[in-house]
């Protein structure tokens, strides 16, 4: 699917232009309001797994395509799989524990706590519930974990 989505940006980013890069600011911009990717790390991530996959060369600020994107068949709906590398448990732990002031392992200990509690609820859930109740902004890790939930039967 990355080569899809790939495509789908350099084809509109590079509308009425004879150029066969585009400015790799433009790319991140692109990437985070069309396909709603949150943050700067996980924009890195996909350009890095791009570049590992051989889609695409960054050189001087500028991305190169590596394939030929026009021939790409694009699906009507497109959206990025979210899962990279990032792991959302770790940085909600980190993210409240910085903004509460307080150890990892009092995070860890309050949610194992709310786990006891709360079973049928996954960790991540029960972190978001934890930073806001703490007004701990965390919009921008909704979605990901939305996109991410699959039936787990255990």
């Amino acid at each position: 699917m990355l080569k899809e989505v790939l495509a789908k940006c350099f084809r509109d980013l590079l509308k009425n232009k004879n150029q066969g890069c585009v400015d790799i600011l433009d790319l991140k911009i692109y990437l985070t309001f069309e396909f709603n990717v949150p943050n700067e790390k996980m924009i890195d991530e996909i350009l890095e797994k791009a570049k590992k996959e051989n889609l695409i060369e960054i050189k001087e600020d500028k991305v190169y395509p590596l394939f030929d994107y026009m021939d790409v068949e694009i699906p009507i709906g497109i959206k990025l799989e979210q899962k990279f590398d990032i792991d959302v448990k770790k940085e909600l732990i980190d993210l409240i524990s910085k903004k509460t002031r307080t150890d990892e392992k009092s995070v860890i200990a309050e949610l194992e706590k709310l786990k006891k509690e709360n079973p049928l609820l996954i960790e991540e859930i029960l972190l978001l519930a934890m930073a806001i109740k703490r007004n701990i902004n965390v919009s921008k890790y909704i979605d990901i974990i939305k996109n991410n939930l699959r039936f787990n039967p255990e």
